[in-house]
């Protein structure tokens, strides 16, 4: 699996993720919420897939408890600026908590009204 890892491969899923979770917030009802998971710390897949939903859809990342060490999602990587938002997701990493690692976010669907309840 590694030796198939390149960037353009890395963009190609990010691609297929943004279509996903596109279509999820699409899909919920206002009022509802959308959970964004990754199993990667590849930030085109992580904070670039949610700040292209926030551009395009409407929905708010909503913040949200983990019993676990985690750090906030990253505004800045590779010369790319993400919506300051994006800081409510959780990156939890392997070397803080003795786990596996992933990425998390969760989004409330709808209007400024809607994302509020």
């Amino acid at each position: 699996m590694i030796d198939e890892w390149t960037l353009e491969h890395v963009h190609g899923v990010a691609g297929i993720q943004k279509g996903i979770l596109t279509r999820a917030v699409q899909a919920t009802r206002p009022g509802g919420t959308v959970v964004y998971s990754t199993c990667t710390f590849a930030p085109e897949e992580n904070e670039a897939v949610l700040d292209h939903v926030l551009d395009a859809e409407r929905c708010d990342i909503v913040p949200f408890d983990l019993p676990l060490e985690t750090a906030p999602g990253v505004t800045e990587w590779d010369g790319e600026t993400y919506d300051d938002r994006v800081t409510r997701a959780h990156r939890v990493y392997p070397h803080h908590n003795d786990t596996g690692g992933f990425f998390c976010a969760k989004l409330r669907v709808g209007d400024a009204t809607e994302v509020a309840r």
